[in-house]
């Protein structure tokens, strides 16, 4: 699901300003109601195009196109953690959304990500509306820019296998699921295009 997500984004880098980013906001109107104009400020609406587009459910990464709502809705569910510059001590993982403040508040944030990886205290991002573009970034974790982390939950509801020499889906959702049938529901839960797996390859499973 993670990995999904990031393809999602990296496939949409260069993507700029002034057409580029149009079928972000025309996607957001569509599918929320919304009559923005094409010339909205679109970094949270990207993040929201780039979960939809990697079939991740709004009750993981909600819809949103203000940052300030987006950071709220983490915090309401306890899924909210402040950076480094805040006295937060949380170390930011592939896949976790980032808030930033040009203001240097946690009263408002002002620009949105997401977060590739981390390496030693560099945290790599992509990000939408970055000089009017998608665009990856790398930051010190202790830059007040950053103001906090939204953690989704990838695996609520589900378990985790690690793929063993010899498994396919089908014997897996056998064994585990206790119903071969059941392969294309680990199919679509992992945003699967096939059915090929490797030994040692991570898969999210429903609870049965």
């Amino acid at each position: 699901m993670i990995d999904k997500l990031i393809e999602v984004c990296e496939g949409e880098i260069g993507v700029c300003e002034p057409k580029g980013d149009d079928k972000y906001i025309k996607y957001y109107n569509e599918t929320g109601g919304m009559d923005f104009n094409m010339n909205v400020a679109w970094c949270a609406i990207f993040v929201t195009w780039c979960k939809a587009m990697a079939g991740i459910d709004k009750s993981i990464i909600p819809h949103f196109a203000s940052c300030d709502m987006g950071k709220e809705w983490f915090e309401k569910r306890g899924l909210y953690k402040k950076a480094r510059a805040y006295g937060g001590d949380y170390a930011p993982k592939k896949g976790d959304i980032i808030f930033f403040s040009s203001g240097y508040t946690q009263k408002d944030s002002t620009h949105v990500g997401i977060v590739t990886s981390l390496s030693g205290n560099a945290v790599s991002t992509i990000e939408g509306n970055t000089s009017n573009r998608v665009a990856r970034r790398s930051y010190s974790v202790a830059s007040k820019y950053i103001i906090g982390y939204g953690v989704p939950e990838y695996n609520e509801g589900y378990d985790t296998y690690t793929v063993k020499k010899g498994d396919s889906l089908w014997k897996i959702a056998k064994e585990v699921l206790g119903n071969g049938m059941r392969y294309s529901e680990i199919m679509e839960i992992n945003n699967m295009e096939d059915a090929k797996i490797f030994p040692g390859d991570s898969l999210y499973l429903p609870r049965s």
